[in-house]
């Protein structure tokens, strides 16, 4: 019967090791993703940048950027 009680309490403590990894894995994707999303931004705000200075140079009129940085 011990032993069977000792091969329980091992699972058991399998399990929720399991359990503390996959939280960290959903915590390191929700970080990882709000990173990207960081990056997006500020990748479009290069972009949107650009295409002003482009139209600067090609003498093109460019409506003013909008408050929200769009």
């Amino acid at each position: 019967m011990k032993e069977w009680s000792q091969t329980i309490a091992v699972i058991c403590a399998v399990a929720a090791a399991f359990a503390a990894l996959a939280g960290l894995m959903q915590f390191e994707h929700a970080s990882i993703r709000s990173e990207l999303a960081s990056v997006r931004e500020q990748l479009n705000s290069v972009d949107r940048r650009t295409a002003r200075i482009e139209g600067h140079l090609f003498g093109l009129e460019l409506p003013p950027e909008q408050a929200d940085g769009e």
